[in-house]
Formats: structure tokens, sequence, C-alpha cells
């Protein structure tokens, strides 16, 4: 596309220091934002500070209880061991029996045991079961809830004698068959007993389950073993324990900062989520107003210094939304008025583009190897004495190509054109002697006047191709002539004629300009050359003689050499 000049313009601003309005509009009223946006927060975060340790505070306050009421339980349970075994006749009478000792000597006595067992159960809704194992009658006794599992567990543990160094005498945690216990076991002399009670029921009464508590709560024992009594991810670390000290057993809370903050008035929460998303919402606020107002004015100043420079196929990019506002307006008219100046400069350059490469191949189609082969192959058969006709051969074939490779104009004069058209089927009657005869001929008048190259061979070899009758002789008529002030040129012979098929095929290439099945190259080339050259002053039209025969004619505006 050729490039416009450059325009040397003298600038009335060009010395002058840009100060930007939006700068000076919005930069004020941005600091006041920022600055109120910042005291809300602050604000914000000191009372949510200030609540949050509150809620802490009381939480630790209720656990405090907790732990109370759970130390209380232990102690009295310890007590009740430690009366049991100090001040208690039936105690003594089991301790002194023997393996000697027969079961109607030690079986009131322990009926009895069995009974205490089961009071301090019932005494104790926490507890879920107690046992008492008689080293000295080998006899194992328990109380309370039915457990199997519990008590396959026990009766395994008094067999291992290192688990029971280390669980005899101390409330521990516990895991059996997947559910967690607090159990006591404990020994004096030849009695073993002790208690179990389920973490879960525990946690209950000592309302560790409050959803009041804005964390999640466990028990620790002496041994560092921990039971949360919820699902928990938190780190055990941060874990925070009533102010008691010496205890066997330890409750805890892990705090969850979302329970607090979800246990907060809303509306504060709701006022510093606002306060923050503000001052986020600063830098896209002032990236919008550049965007909406600073860079639509760069991107409009920048295209027009392009196209001042000469760079006039620059456009515009506009950008796919729903709406527009005035910036995509201008940018739009501003490429409209663009295009509509490159239109008739363009529409040029590509009909002359196209006219090229539509005579190119108009060439090409003459320049085929089996015409040539077969022109060849009517050389090779001439006898040894008849030299002139291979000369003659020779003659045609020369001027035949000399004129199609020194083809370099869009136009030639008519007269040039139909002595090649000549040429061409001197070339074929050569091959098909006395099959067709041919007949040449145009006003001297029309011979000056200039035509698209190798427009007319077209449709002569077609005659040759297609026109030719099996029996007889075929005639070719090649005319030219001034009728209704056009040149018309004729291509007509004796054969077959035109299918209705293919008239009907070239009027709708010629509506429409869209490909069709079979119709064959030389006719849609031909019918975009004298489109692009001549527009609506050309026709081509297709017809079948009275007499027999296919019609080619051919109307060109009368153009003459300048």
């Amino acid at each position: 596309m050729p490039q416009w000049p450059k325009q040397e313009k003298q600038a009335s601003m060009e010395n002058k220091k840009f100060k930007s309005l939006v700068h000076r509009v919005v930069l004020l009223p941005m600091m006041v934002m920022i600055f109120v946006e910042l005291i809300t927060i602050i604000s914000c975060c000191v009372t949510l500070i200030n609540v949050e340790t509150q809620i802490r505070e009381s939480n630790i306050n209720s656990l405090q209880i907790s732990q109370y009421n759970l130390d209380s339980l232990i102690k009295q349970i310890d007590n009740k061991y430690v009366q049991y075994w100090n001040n208690s006749e039936l105690y003594r009478f089991i301790s002194s029996y023997s393996a000697k000792t027969t079961p109607e000597e030690y079986m009131p006595k322990l009926t009895k045991n069995g009974e205490w067992m089961q009071e301090l159960v019932q005494e104790y809704a926490e507890v879920q079961g107690i046992f008492c194992y008689l080293s000295n009658i080998d006899q194992i006794v328990f109380r309370g809830f039915s457990d199997p599992e519990m008590h396959s567990y026990i009766e395994d543990l008094l067999k291992d004698s290192d688990h029971q160094t280390k669980l005899f005498n101390a409330w521990q945690l516990q895991e059996v068959n997947g559910k967690e216990y607090l159990i006591n076991f404990r020994k004096y002399n030849d009695y073993y007993g002790g208690v179990w009670i389920p973490l879960d029921i525990l946690a209950t009464r000592l309302a560790l389950n409050d959803p009041g508590l804005r964390g999640t709560t466990f028990f620790k024992d002496n041994m560092d073993n921990v039971v949360f009594t919820e699902d928990c991810d938190l780190d055990i670390k941060e874990a925070r324990y009533p102010d008691i000290t010496e205890n066997k057993v330890k409750v805890g809370i892990v705090f969850d900062r979302y329970k607090i903050y979800k246990s907060l008035d809303r509306r504060l929460i709701f006022l510093l989520v606002l306060a923050i998303a503000g001052l986020f919402c600063i830098p896209f606020i002032i990236n919008w107003l550049r965007n909406k107002i600073a860079e639509p004015i760069k991107i409009i100043d920048t295209a027009m210094k392009l196209i001042g420079d000469g760079n006039v196929d620059y456009r515009i990019s506009i950008p796919d939304k729903p709406y527009y506002d005035e910036f995509d307006r201008l940018s739009e008219r501003i490429n409209q008025t663009m295009d509509e100046i490159n239109e008739i400069s363009s529409s040029l350059y590509e009909a002359e583009i196209k006219q090229q490469k539509m005579q190119l191949r108009g060439i090409s189609q003459q320049i085929r190897p089996h015409f040539i082969l077969n022109a060849l192959n009517v050389i090779y058969t001439y006898e040894e004495d008849e030299f002139p006709l291979v000369k003659k051969m020779v003659l045609y074939l020369t001027e035949y190509f000399r004129y199609i490779v020194n083809i370099r104009r869009e136009y030639v004069e008519l007269e040039k054109e139909m002595h090649h058209v000549e040429n061409y089927l001197n070339i074929q009657k050569e091959r098909y002697l006395d099959k067709f005869f041919f007949f040449v001929e145009w006003e001297s008048s029309t011979g000056k006047l200039l035509v698209p190259p190798i427009i007319i061979q077209t449709f002569a070899e077609n005659c040759v191709k297609y026109g030719m009758n099996e029996e007889g002789q075929t005639q070719i008529f090649v005319l030219a002539c001034i009728e209704d002030q056009k040149l018309k040129i004729m291509v007509a012979d004796t054969g077959k004629g035109f299918s209705a098929e293919l008239m009907e095929k070239v009027e709708r290439y010629k509506e429409t300009e869209e490909h069709q099945e079979g119709l064959g190259v030389g006719y849609e080339n031909t019918i975009e050359r004298l489109k692009i050259l001549f527009g609506d002053q050309a026709d081509l039209k297709l017809r079948n003689a009275v007499s027999g025969g296919a019609v080619v004619e051919i109307y060109l505006p009368i153009v003459e050499e300048t």
C-alpha cells in the first residue's frame, strides 16, 4: 500500500509542559479517602483485639470451673478407694483369704464387695464401669454397664506385668477399640481395682462441648496423651489451660479465631471488611479513571501521530463490550474516516494485483505439457521428405510461445490476439489434419482496439476439444466486429453445442462468483477478468446456433491506445 508523505506541521503546544487534569481532580479526594479508610481500619482492629481478649478470658474462666469439677471427681474416687482399703473390715477379710479358702467362705464377702462397687458406679454418673481382681483367690469382678470390649482389655492388662507398672495407680487417657476413655487402675497388696469413664460422657458433664466456647477443648494426662473433644487441626502448642497446678488430668482449649470472630457483632465485622475493601479499591478506582480517560486520550493521540507520519493502515482498536462511550465513538469515526480514505486507493491496488494473478493463471493454462507433447508428437510423425512441414510446425510453435512469453501488459491489440488464435488453430490442424476447418477474420477498424490477452484462445481451444464431430468436418469461426458501440468477438463451431447445464452454471457464476463444479477454470477466469477490467461494461454470452453448434459472444467496451 502506498504511504502518505509525512507533513511537517507546527504544533502550537509543542514546547509547553503537559499537566494532566486527571491528576488534579483525582489526587486530593483520593488522599482524603485513604486517610478516612486508615482511621476506620485502625479503630475496628483495636475494638476487635479488645473483644477477642475478653472472649478468651471468659472461656478460660469457664474452663476453670470444668477443671475444678474434674479434679473433684478424681479426688472423690481416690478417697473412696483409700477409705475402702484403710477402714473397711470387708477388705481385711478379703485380703486374709488364700488359695486354700473355699468358695463357701469368700463368696459372701465377695458379694458384699460387689455391692460396694455398684454403689460407687451409681454415685458417680460419669463412671461407666468398675472392676476388682483378687489375686489371692484369683477372682475378678465387674460392675456397672456391660462392656465386653473393656472387660477383655482389663483381663489382658492383668496378664501383662509391663503395662501394669505403667498404668496402675495413675489416671490416664486410653483408646480401647476406637473409643476414648479416662481410666484409673490401682493396686494395693493383692487387690487390683479401677474405674473407666468414657470421655464423650465426661466432656458433656464438664460442659466442654458448650457452644459458648470459641475453640476446641481437650483432655491431657501426665503422660502427655491428648484427646480432643471434637475433630481439630489446630496446633496444640497454642493451647491455654486453667490456672490450676498439679492436676492429674488437665483440660485445655485451643482457640479458633474463626469461631471468635463469628461470635462478634456482625456490624463491626462488616464495617472492618468494608473499610479494608474500600482501601483496596482505591488503586482500582485510580486505574479505572486512567483506563477510561487518560488511556483513551493517549491512544487517540498516538493514532493521530502515526497516521500523520504516513501509516494510513493504522486503526484504533475498539474493545468488544456491550456499551460504547464517547471515546469509543470518536475512535470508531476516526477508523471509518481512514477506511473511506483508503478505500479508493486500496481497491485499485487490489484490482491490479488480482488482474496480474489472473493473467498469469491464464498464461499458465496455455503452456500445458500435453499441448507441447502433442505438437512434438506431430513433428515426430513427419516423414524425412516432409521437412518443409516440420519447418512450418516449428514456426507455428515458435510464434505461439513467443506471444505468450512476451505478454507484459493488461491489454494487447486485437489483431495480435487474432493472429495468435489463428496460429494456435494452425498447430491443432496439423494434428487433426482434415477433421476441422477454421476461419479467423476481423473488421479493419477493430484491429488496433485493445483486448485482454489470451481471452479468445480459451474458447477456440474448447471448439477443438469439445466441438469435433466423429463423422464429417467441423467448422470453427473466430470473428470480430463493432456492434452497438461495443467490440463483439464471436467464437463458434458446428459441433454438438452447449448443454443446458453448462449454460446455467455460467449464468450462475456470473451472478454469484461462486465456484461451480464442472464449469472449468477457463470460463471462471474469463468472467473474473472481464469483471475486474471492465465491470458491467463487458459481458460473456453462451448460446447454441439454430443450425447447430456452440456460439460464444464476448462484448467489450471500445478501448484504444492513448
